[in-house]
């Protein structure tokens, strides 16, 4: 992302967000619940998948501490100027700073365009060399995101996340798209490269009648996917096989889960103390099982943890997680979290059958005007602004030079 650019394409966000559920993290298309996966973010990112996925359960002896207000920058460029000088090798605070960085504007991209303090403790503890869960925290971020842009409108409130999703439609909608060598593979530069084709009506048309198998077919897992370095060099996967890699890490990808994205009333620093109140996000990778390969099932609602979580429901409910809890939270692996689902199998409770019917009530046909009339209404409001934007329509009824 810091060597090749990308035009953002708001007319894309436009139609995706009419189809977007909060209740769900999942757009409702004609064929489907789909939304972004864990596993996609891997896939385009390489994101870590395994560690503690909440910057704010942080908890690193080992990390050096930094105090947050004099690392207070106006931009992400402000704070490499102040550094791009130095000579010689990079001090432990340069180090740090540099991650900061990294991590602000190009993976979590905070809605105010600046470095945020919330992310300084995991800079400083990225620089030991510990492994987080980043692949969660950026789900985590861009469902928030989504479902700030669906209850407040604004498109801005998608922050700088919507690279994310732009990605993700360049992938799964190539052919709707034109990139510079249509003949390369599909990669992560080659996605941000692409150009969306289609109208508005076009596109909204081709979400509400297509099918799965219309889409570009998503990358399955398999041995040699998860080859990143962190991978081979993270102590949990020294002595193991690829094939047992892979079976963890996909676990990890479909497991349901529950997102810790934002802390209200409390910085990192204080997430040791009891009452500080949390927002959630969840994970529910049953809903679109069949990007990963699998069969598409039913949800159903009986749900099970392999701890015991009973009293967290209240606290959910509450808004707070007791100090009892955050220190569970901060003691178990990200994967004990997961919820396991139980369910019948497809073939008991065909999903297609089951999808057609709920989908009449979950998102029932938007009712546009055909492509010749969005394309007149069109151009009468340009003829429209024009008009009214003519220098001398204040002082005469006639332009003679318009």
């Amino acid at each position: 992302m810091s060597k090749v650019g990308m035009s953002k394409q708001s007319l894309l966000f436009d139609c995706l967000l009419r189809f977007w559920s909060p209740s769900s993290n999942a757009f409702l298309f004609s064929w489907g619940p789909m939304s972004s996966t864990l596993y996609d973010i891997y896939l385009f990112t390489g994101l870590p998948l395994i560690g503690h996925d909440s910057p704010y359960l942080i908890d690193d002896s080992s990390a050096p501490e930094l105090a947050a207000p004099r690392y207070c920058f106006p931009s992400c460029r402000a704070v490499v100027k102040q550094y791009e000088s130095c000579s010689g090798e990079p001090s432990t605070i340069e180090h740090i700073m540099f991650l900061w960085v990294l991590i602000c504007q190009y993976i979590f991209c905070p809605i105010s365009g600046k470095p945020s303090t919330e992310y300084l403790p995991l800079a400083c503890s990225l620089r030991t060399g510990r492994v987080y869960n980043l692949g969660a925290m950026l789900l985590g971020s861009f469902y928030k995101g989504m479902n700030s842009c669906v209850v407040n409108n604004p498109q801005s409130r998608l922050g700088g996340v919507a690279w994310f999703l732009q990605l993700w439609a360049a992938a799964y909608f190539s052919q709707l798209f034109s990139f510079p060598d249509s003949s390369a593979p599909l990669t992560t530069i080659t996605l941000m490269q692409g150009r969306f084709d289609l109208f508005d009506v076009e596109f909204t048309v081709f979400l509400q009648a297509k099918y799965f198998s219309d889409l570009t077919p998503p990358s399955k897992p398999h041995t040699g996917s998860f080859s990143q370095p962190w991978i081979t060099a993270h102590p949990l996967f020294r002595d193991e096989s690829k094939e047992l890699i892979l079976d963890i890490l996909f676990t990890a990808c479909v497991h349901h889960r529950f997102l810790i994205v934002d802390c209200v009333g409390g910085r990192p620093s204080a997430v040791a103390r009891a009452n500080v109140g949390w927002t959630f996000e969840f994970y529910n990778p049953a809903l679109f099982a069949r990007q990963f390969g699998l069969s598409q099932i039913v949800p159903h609602s009986v749900l099970f943890y392999p701890s015991d979580l009973s009293h967290l429901y209240s606290e959910i409910d509450d808004g707070r997680l007791s100090r009892a809890t955050v220190d569970l939270f901060s003691a178990l692996p990200s994967h004990f979290r997961s919820p396991i689902r139980v369910c019948t199998s497809e073939e008991a409770n065909p999903f297609p059958a089951w999808w057609a019917s709920r989908r009449t009530v979950l998102a029932p046909a938007f009712n546009h005007p055909s492509g010749i009339l969005y394309h007149l209404f069109t151009l009468l409001a340009t003829l429209l602004v024009l008009i009214l934007s003519c220098p001398c329509s204040q002082e005469q009824e006639v332009c003679c030079s318009c």
